[in-house]
């Protein structure tokens, strides 16, 4: 379920078996495709329980893009989306996100996923500068 929380964000409702929980786009690392949805990964350190590794979501990871694009996700592959939040390192083939996980860049997706991110890192510099004047 995608629905509105706290100042109009939207939050993912995330399940493994009977376990759910609320996540909202600045909690979730990337989302991946998944038998009958897709499969979200969160921070290590955000995971409270051992059920957090194996969230689903109905939603495919399209449905998902459609409503995270706009708080910094991008395709980096067919078969997955990235918070740009969370990316550690990039080089033309890979990244690498906060956590140490590695994921491919697909050669179809690099160009555009280099200039999104670059307009999302110009976007933040100018929050910092902002917020430092």
């Amino acid at each position: 379920m995608i629905e509105k929380g706290e100042g109009n964000i939207p939050f993912i409702v995330g399940k493994h078996y009977h376990d759910v929980m609320r996540l909202y786009p600045d909690e979730i690392m990337y989302v991946s495709k998944g038998k009958r949805g897709s499969y979200i990964h969160i921070e290590k350190e955000k995971q409270t329980y051992g059920f957090e590794e194996k969230i689903t979501s109905k939603y495919n990871v399209e449905q998902l893009y459609s409503i995270l694009k706009e708080y910094g996700f991008e395709y980096a592959h067919n078969s997955y989306i990235v918070n740009f939040k969370f990316i550690k390192k990039k080089t033309a083939t890979e990244l690498e996100l906060l956590d140490g996980t590695i994921l491919s860049i697909a050669r179809s997706k690099e160009k555009n996923f280099r200039l999104t991110f670059e307009q999302w890192i110009k976007l933040e510099e100018e929050k910092m500068r902002k917020f430092i004047r």
